[in-house]
């Protein structure tokens, strides 16, 4: 009876030990990777050999990566030339409109000229500066719209962002993405460590 209970506890322990083995292996191997992508942040060297992965993917990629993401800015979100529609695009004419109520109201010239007139003067007032200031806007993105480099803006502004903090907002952004890799590492390993022990109990 007893060697009976003894065989089954050793069944069943051959039965669970290569599938749990294969989850832990699955789930680490994972871990590690993604761990990889960021650290080392430097580089080390062991007898003026650098050692392999270090540093980091990303560390290692960084420049390449930043440069990237300034060409996609410029050539696919923002131009040069769009920095400049800014100016053109600004609600000037409201703002034009509220100084201009401001300035008669205050003054003395509110008490002397009816309202009616006062709107009539603004709009020929406004009329011309919106088109002037139009103008001179056009003018302005026409000369500089060209000239703004704004990759090299882009990559000043990425260089200077410290590797901790691109760690920690990319991790905070894809932290659940990146927990189901892991656990997707530890059941493949759990299912390939069932497949090993069908393979040795059937064949």
């Amino acid at each position: 009876m007893m060697r009976a209970a003894r065989g089954c506890a050793v069944s069943a322990y051959e039965l669970l030990l290569p599938p749990l083995i294969g989850a832990l292996i699955g789930y680490l191997t994972n871990w590690v990777a993604i761990w990889m992508l960021f650290h080392p942040y430097r580089e080390y060297r062991v007898l003026g050999q650098r050692l392999p992965f270090t540093p980091g993917l990303i560390p290692r990629k960084r420049q390449q990566i930043v440069e990237s993401i300034a060409e996609t800015v410029e050539r696919e979100l923002l131009t040069s030339r769009d920095v400049f529609a800014v100016f053109r695009n600004h609600n000037l004419e409201e703002h034009l409109r509220r100084a201009f109520d401001n300035v008669a109201q205050n003054t003395l010239v509110a008490r002397f000229l009816p309202w009616e007139v006062l709107q009539r003067l603004k709009g020929i007032i406004l009329g011309d500066v919106m088109a002037r200031l139009n103008d001179h806007i056009e003018r302005l993105i026409d000369r500089l719209g060209d000239r703004v480099d704004v990759k090299a803006l882009i990559l000043k502004r990425l260089e200077d962002v410290d590797f901790h903090d691109v760690e920690r907002i990319i991790m905070s952004v894809a932290a659940t993405q990146l927990r189901y890799i892991t656990y997707f590492g530890g059941l493949l390993g759990f299912l390939i460590g069932c497949a090993q022990v069908g393979m040795q109990y059937l064949f």
